[in-house]
């Protein structure tokens, strides 16, 4: 029986997965991201409602959350995806809901839930952004809708993620996990696009 990323956050902080397991699956969605990456195309669409895990629950039953292997999630939602080349065109992309809007990076965004042409041409650290918000929501295991407030902007945003959530992690998951989101929600901001520049991952390299 299938069940998304999402619909497990809401399960609530009763039902919280082991860290062990919570690093394993950021480890494998970063590790997808990358793949992606390295050949050439862009997924334009990551959010955790696109992240979907498979139970050995009956149908009909509750979902347990020891019937899942959330190390091994199926990443969905490439309707926009596109190879990453200058020739390729930037597909204006539909606003499903303002909740997915909050992955979505500032520059490729006008307002949370407004009509919403892209408004810088698509690029790989836009993906990268919408992994970290996911490893935000992994590593607090809370939905990132949550810490959003209809008076943000969509940089505000940004920042309250780097500058208050982003920060809880180091407690929660380690240095290193608190490193990579940070570094996924930076971007360009510190001395250009170190992402393009270097795929290796730093940040969620086991130990």
């Amino acid at each position: 029986m299938p069940i998304t990323l999402r619909a497990l956050l809401d399960s609530g902080p009763t039902k919280v997965p082991k860290l062990g397991q919570r690093y394993a699956l950021a480890l494998s969605l970063g590790r997808s991201v990358m793949q992606l990456h390295a050949s050439g195309w862009l997924h334009k669409g990551l959010h955790s409602s696109k992240v979907l895990f498979f139970s050995s629950s009956q149908q009909n039953q509750p979902v347990a959350l020891d019937t899942i292997d959330i190390s091994q999630p199926w990443l969905l939602g490439f309707e926009y995806a596109r190879p990453d080349a200058e020739a390729e065109a930037t597909e204006s992309l539909i606003s499903y809901s303002p909740e997915h809007d909050l992955y979505r990076h500032p520059a490729s965004i006008k307002a949370v839930g407004a009509a919403n042409p892209v408004t810088d041409r698509y690029r790989r650290e836009f993906d990268v952004y919408a992994l970290g918000c996911m490893l935000i929501e992994i590593g607090l295991w809370t939905p990132i809708k949550t810490f959003w407030k209809d008076r943000y902007g969509t940089e505000e945003f940004r920042k309250r993620l780097l500058q208050n959530y982003a920060k809880l992690l180091g407690s929660r998951c380690g240095a290193r996990y608190q490193r990579a989101v940070e570094f996924c929600l930076r971007g360009m901001e510190e001395g250009g696009d170190r992402y393009t520049e270097n795929k290796k991952d730093k940040g969620l390299k086991r130990s």
